[in-house]
């Protein structure tokens, strides 16, 4: 078994979301989704448990794989426990179908979610212009969804890239217009992350 990453490493440049956006066919579709991501992220945390808890989550896929938003909610834990482990070109390789089917289905937040994995993915492998253009590519998607949350995440994300560079004028650009967005949600787990580092990468101009 190949030790966890760093959560803290994770944590401040890499932002994983739930299965929970993704629409589904119907009310089953939706309690399958959700229960297969329980049991990817119980498996993460319960390392005694975790073949027993992926078998669970590989039973209910392998009898509803046809439904997009269970087969996107197993391959897409499948993809984040990847990250975690750091088996970072399996990943890769399983986020080309995933994309692939995702684009198939017109989901812009299925695609957008699996280019936030790849830019990831690139990113720890210390690729970071790839990984910033994957990121961009992840913001088109989530602009186009909509989803104004996802959106600070990810210009977030590319924020941290860049300071970690210590390229600071392209770090507050990019933090600044996250924090433009999460201010709205003060309640958010990610708010004051944004507003430190925007603090800081001020300081640094």
């Amino acid at each position: 078994v190949q030790p966890l990453l760093s959560m803290k490493k994770i944590q401040l440049r890499y932002l994983l979301w739930l299965f929970f956006g993704l629409v589904a066919n119907n009310a089953q579709s939706n309690s399958d989704s959700i229960q297969i991501t329980q049991w990817f992220n119980q498996a993460l945390s319960e390392r005694g448990r975790s073949d027993s808890l992926l078998e669970l989550a590989r039973t209910v896929y392998l009898k509803r794989s046809e439904d997009f938003s269970v087969y996107y909610a197993y391959h897409y834990n499948r993809c984040k426990r990847y990250l975690y482990t750091g088996r970072l070109e399996e990943l890769l390789s399983l986020a080309d179908s995933l994309t692939e089917r995702a684009r198939s289905q017109k989901n812009d937040y299925a695609l957008g979610m699996t280019t936030n994995l790849i830019a990831s993915a690139h990113s720890l492998m210390g690729k970071n212009e790839k990984a910033i253009d994957y990121f961009q590519k992840a913001l088109v998607y989530f602009e186009k969804d909509h989803d104004t949350l996802r959106i600070a995440y990810v210009n977030n994300n590319i924020g941290n890239i860049f300071f970690s560079l210590l390229d600071f004028k392209s770090a507050h650009q990019y933090i600044a217009q996250s924090y433009e967005l999460i201010q709205h949600y003060p309640d958010d787990p990610e708010y004051a992350a944004v507003l430190s580092v925007l603090g800081v990468s001020e300081v640094k101009l």
